[in-house]
């Protein structure tokens, strides 16, 4: 077994920094962004490559659609998925403004 470009969540991993690195927050922020990110694709390629491994060997007429369709999928939404969530959180507390009118969270638009 091999592991190639393409195969090693590097894009996913620039992506995911870029991303991060790019959202208005904190740089303490952004830097836990990125360890925890980076961590959660290193920790899913593992076990990408030991599912693989066990596919290939208990269950080839599998491997293909494991190894081109669900397994990008996976890591693709996973990823998709942690940005969403540190983004929210990045932007949570300065959302959680009082309104004019003390009903809500949101700013009252004043025109």
């Amino acid at each position: 077994m091999a592991i190639t470009h393409g195969c090693d969540g590097l894009e996913l991993s620039l992506l995911l920094a870029a991303g991060l690195l790019a959202y208005p927050a904190s740089v303490v922020r952004k830097l836990l962004g990125l360890l925890g990110g980076l961590g959660a694709i290193a920790l899913m390629s593992f076990i990408r490559v030991v599912t693989l491994w066990v596919v290939g060997v208990h269950w080839r007429a599998a491997f293909d659609f494991i190894h081109f369709n669900l397994w990008p999928a996976v890591l693709i939404g996973c990823t998709l998925a942690f940005f969403i969530l540190r983004v929210r959180r990045a932007i949570r507390p300065a959302v959680a403004v009082e309104r004019e009118d003390g009903r809500g969270d949101a700013p009252a638009l004043s025109g």
